[in-house]
């Protein structure tokens, strides 16, 4: 009988009872679908295992509806005892379909970040996208490949993730947990979806002052249209996100960019890394993620 948890209130199935009883080291992957109960699962293993070691950190790698940061971004929270601190990553987009290379790379980043700041356990709470047509199985098996981790715990409604366990089940580093998908998870629509990116948007955006700064001092990476309405991610030399801006201007010939940002300065900045074309309109659901 599941049962509620006291210290968050989640509803706990009787088989997460037995993974908090491990003791794991190393990355941690959790696999399954859209609202499947990663986020609940990852959150009561953090729970668990926090008092039991001196650093654990969670890597939350949903760009579209992550619980730790902003839209279009990774978040890694590493726990020392009772505080936390987030490092942060930028994609670019909020659907990993089109940018798996650069999730990729933000994997690798975080979980490298992850490991020079002591953490024993990384708990690595993937995407939802496990659909074999639609890049699942090839992007869930680069991050096995990447992490090797010491342990795959996998959430299924049926047979979505046979694909991605046959590859597998056989090797000899990789131990894989099987459970279903939690049945306390519900389903969102896409306008709840919506929400929730646009409230942690808005509000992230109420604290942005206008930030002026010539071109030719920093790096622009992934600059496709000099134009204005682009989101940027300032970034420093680990690669990780200092802040995100709003081009609002672009002086003639592009020697100067003016962004909206909460950041107040580009001390410890090396680069601005634009995001994909129209990515704030599809993070407040005026066009579709592609």
């Amino acid at each position: 009988m599941a049962q509620a948890n006291a210290v968050s209130n989640l509803i706990v199935p009787p088989e997460w009872e037995s993974l908090a009883a491990q003791d794991m080291r190393g990355a941690v992957l959790l696999i399954g679908g859209t609202d499947s109960g990663k986020t609940s699962l990852a959150s009561y293993l953090v729970q668990q295992w926090s008092g039991r070691l001196r650093t654990i950190a969670l890597m939350d790698c949903d760009v579209g509806q992550g619980v730790l940061g902003l839209p279009a971004t990774m978040t890694l929270r590493v726990f020392t005892g009772s505080t936390y601190t987030d490092y942060c990553f930028f994609v670019g987009a909020i659907s990993p379909r089109g940018h798996m290379l650069r999730i990729l790379v933000g994997v690798h980043t975080l979980y490298k970040k992850a490991l020079s700041l002591g953490a024993e356990t990384v708990i690595v709470d993937s995407t939802g996208l496990v659909d074999p047509g639609q890049g699942g199985l090839a992007l869930k098996s680069a991050k096995i490949d990447l992490l090797m981790p010491c342990h795959v715990i996998t959430l299924a409604r049926g047979a979505e993730l046979n694909p991605i366990l046959t590859s597998w089940r056989n090797h000899p580093l990789v131990r894989i947990t099987t459970l279903r998908a939690s049945p306390h998870a519900r389903m969102r629509s896409r306008a709840e979806r919506v929400a929730w990116r646009r409230e942690r948007w808005e509000a992230y955006f109420r604290q942005a002052v206008p930030l002026t700064f010539p071109l030719q001092s920093i790096a622009a990476i992934n600059w496709l249209l000099p134009t204005a309405q682009r989101i940027c991610a300032f970034v420093d030399a680990e690669g990780l996100c200092r802040g995100i801006g709003r081009i609002t201007y672009v002086a003639r010939g592009s020697s100067t960019i003016t962004a909206e940002t909460p950041l107040r300065s580009l001390e410890g900045v090396v680069a601005i890394r634009f995001g994909a074309p129209r990515l704030e309109e599809r993070i407040l659901g005026n066009v579709e993620p592609k």
